[in-house]
This record gives structure tokens, sequence and C-alpha cells, in this order.
């Protein structure tokens, strides 16, 4: 065997292992992208069940939120800011 054999098959090996590493990276970002995605989801959920508890408790918060969705105008800007917070429908302008 001689040395421009050997530098073939080298640079054959190398190739590989190059991709092999792109294919074992994609894979882990596409991992990654998931989780991040279930983290999201995760939390959005953790956010809106705290609104609804705060809601569903009656008191002060129940009756900002009733207010702000007959009358946003009719709140105060610390009371606006409190229905913002409870407001997990969206699409609102305050």
């Amino acid at each position: 065997m001689n040395w421009d054999a050997i530098g073939a098959i080298g640079e054959l090996v190398g190739s590989a292992a190059v991709v092999i590493t792109i294919a074992y990276l994609a894979i882990q970002t596409k991992s990654n992208t998931k989780a991040t995605q279930s983290a999201a989801v995760a939390q959005s959920r953790l956010a809106t069940t705290g609104a609804l508890e705060a809601i569903a408790n009656g008191g002060e918060s129940l009756a900002v939120y009733y207010t702000g969705l007959r009358d946003p105008d009719s709140l105060e800007k610390e009371r606006r800011g409190q229905m913002l917070s409870l407001d997990t429908a969206g699409g609102r302008e305050w």
C-alpha cells in the first residue's frame, strides 16, 4: 500500500466523520427545538392557569376583570395593567 492510498483512505474517513457529525448536530437541534417549544407551551399554560385562578377566586381581581370587559376605559391606569395581566384571551387593545 502506498502513501497516496493511505491519504485517500484518510480523506474518506474524515469526510465520513464530517457527515456523521452534521447529521448528529441536525438531530440534536431538532430535539432542542421540540424541548424549547414544549417548555414555552408549559409556561403559557401555567400563566393562563394563574390568571384564571385569580379570576375564579373572586374578589378584586374578578371585579377588575369584568369591569375591564364591559368598559375598559373606566379603569384607572393601575387597574388597566391588572386587567392586561388577567386577560389571557389576547388580541384586545386596551
